[in-house]
């Protein structure tokens, strides 16, 4: 192993404790590897975890689970790495805020032409969705929420057809305002061909109509354009 000048052992001691090998490497020691980093501080006696004040870890449990982990870093905790927020989220067992939901695209075939269902919420017109409750798999808060929203229920579900969609939710579904800081979301939809066209709506929603895929994609938001171009062409 190459030796050690003075110089870079001295820049190790001074910088271990708030960057991990890779960043030493990078931005101090260019000429030694992160292995040769890791090596020369066990030699050293440089043990132990990079050091979080009392400060940083309150800053850590108010904020964690709302903000990303660069964000974090950007935001509150300059001087540590995303790394070293993870490593201590998981140390605390913080987990992200996210949004977990599932629904299905139900369509209807009728005299050789299919329609999908769009239903018309305060957001705008979307597919039969809601939030995933504890111990409920997918395709049962699928089914579910559909039923709930619609009062159709449907089995019969095309075998091969699962879309995740993932998108950031900016405002708060109850109150109305604006988040400050988007929360993922995770929407699990399947391809459901409905036994009737009747629907009994929910008050949560204004609106419905049974829609062919041209008209359907004039009134879905972006994210739900996707969706359906997926389920047409497992369709077709």
């Amino acid at each position: 192993m190459q030796a050690w000048t003075s110089e870079e052992t001295s820049t190790l001691i001074e910088h271990w404790k708030a960057h991990t090998q890779r960043e030493l490497h990078d931005k101090f020691l260019p000429n030694k590897t992160p292995v040769q980093i890791c090596q020369k501080k066990m030699q050293i006696g440089l043990k132990g975890r990079r050091v979080w004040t009392e400060k940083e870890r309150e800053l850590l449990l108010e904020h964690g689970a709302d903000y990303s982990q660069s964000k974090m870093v950007e935001k509150f905790l300059p001087n540590k790495t995303p790394r070293q927020v993870t490593d201590m989220r998981k140390y605390f067992g913080i987990k992200r805020r996210q949004h977990r939901a599932a629904g299905i695209v139900p369509y209807f075939a009728e005299e050789g032409e299919t329609k999908f269902l769009l239903i018309k919420g305060s957001f705008g017109w979307e597919f039969p969705k809601g939030h995933i409750e504890e111990g409920e798999s997918r395709l049962e808060t699928a089914k579910r929420e559909t039923e709930e929203e619609t009062g159709l229920v449907i089995k019969e579900f095309h075998p091969t057809f699962k879309l995740l969609s993932k998108y950031f939710v900016t405002i708060n579904y109850k109150t109305r305002k604006k988040l400050r800081s988007p929360i993922p979301k995770t929407v699990a939809y399947f391809l459901g061909k409905a036994p009737t066209k009747d629907v009994k709506l929910s008050f949560e929603h204004s609106d419905h109509g049974w829609f062919t895929s041209s008209e359907a994609m004039e009134k879905l938001s972006k994210n739900r354009r996707e969706v359906l171009r997926a389920a047409i062409c497992k369709l077709n």
